[in-house]
């Protein structure tokens, strides 16, 4: 009975680990080092009107690329895309279809980006270091990561 009972709980504990099933980039993170986020497109005429409701993003599919912290001068650019990354990269994976990913780090400083076929990688975040959309894994709760694709859109 006793080891029904410890199955039974190990099984439910189990499912409860973070899966790549989350509907927001806000969702409990179980594990310390995990860094979870979205991956979301924004297109089109993004201007504010009485007429139109503000337009929510859309979840998408990507392959997502993290980086140790990369400086715009470890990167060639061409026209807002990046190839040539000079620095190392850690992990790279895929959202699942509403954008949603969890990935395991060390603590540490890094730069993700996304893939966009046929043009390189992408990302819109600086800091005022020129670092390419950095963000840090810490000991403690890390913050989940919004990744907003909008080259496509006007504002």
């Amino acid at each position: 009975m006793i080891k029904t009972l410890f199955l039974g709980l190990f099984a439910m504990l189990s499912t409860m680990a973070c899966t790549h099933k989350s509907t927001s980039p806000t969702k409990v993170i179980h594990n310390q080092n995990e860094v979870c986020g979205k991956v979301t497109w924004v297109s089109g005429n993004q201007m504010p009107s009485p007429d139109r409701p503000p337009r929510v993003p859309k979840g998408i599919q990507r392959e997502i690329l993290i980086y140790e912290l990369t400086n715009l001068k470890q990167v060639t650019q061409v026209n807002g895309f990046y190839s040539n990354i000079k620095s190392k990269l850690i992990i790279s994976t895929l959202t699942d279809k509403n954008g949603d990913f969890c990935v395991e780090l060390p603590e540490g400083k890094y730069s993700i980006m996304v893939r966009e076929e046929g043009k390189g990688l992408w990302a819109n975040i600086f800091d005022g270091e020129e670092n390419i959309f950095p963000f840090e894994v810490k000991k403690e709760k890390n913050e989940p990561i919004n990744f907003v694709i909008n080259y496509q859109a006007a504002y």
